[in-house]
């Protein structure tokens, strides 16, 4: 009987999920192949004031909540002032 053979490249959590849809007791899966790979990324730029907002309205946040919880994140010490659109850090 021929075999169809299909590669397929899947993240982790991606496999985990295809293996869980594709499993049935008269179905057998054999994997032949796993390569890792690093990749090295740029790490992102820091949020500007209007993005941090857009990214919290998405979220379903108003303008002052989202700023209300950034001043309490920079007072707790936890992200560096949040009231600027300046991408660089004064020494």
């Amino acid at each position: 009987k021929p075999q169809s053979v299909h590669k397929l490249h899947l993240k982790i959590d991606d496999a985990r999920e295809l293996a869980d849809a594709l499993d049935h007791e008269d179905t057998q899966w054999k994997v032949v192949d796993v390569k890792s790979t690093r990749k090295q990324r740029d790490p992102p730029r820091p949020y500007r004031t209007s993005t941090l907002q857009q990214d919290a309205s998405r979220l379903g946040m108003s303008v002052s909540d989202c700023m209300s919880a950034a001043q309490q994140l920079y007072e707790q010490g936890w992200i560096s002032y949040m009231r600027t659109d300046s991408s660089t850090l004064s020494e």
